[in-house]
């Protein structure tokens, strides 16, 4: 079994995508320290994912690190 540090993926790919903590907390509907309470987490909500992905325009797979590539 995988395990995901989701904080980890929040922080990669927001550095990755050029974009900051407030930026998605705006994008997202939430506050910039929630999106760092996130990050330092290990766990979050399927659908906070999901947002998230969505505001980066990848697929929850690729935001997971669930892809072959």
């Amino acid at each position: 079994m995988k395990y995901i540090h989701a904080g980890q993926c929040i922080k990669r790919w927001l550095l990755f995508k050029g974009k900051t903590q407030a930026s998605l907390a705006e994008g997202i509907n939430t506050t910039r320290p929630q999106i760092s309470r996130h990050i330092r987490s290990k766990n979050i909500k399927l659908h906070t994912a999901q947002n998230i992905a969505n505001f980066l325009n990848i697929s929850l797979n690729e935001f997971l690190g669930l892809t072959d590539d």
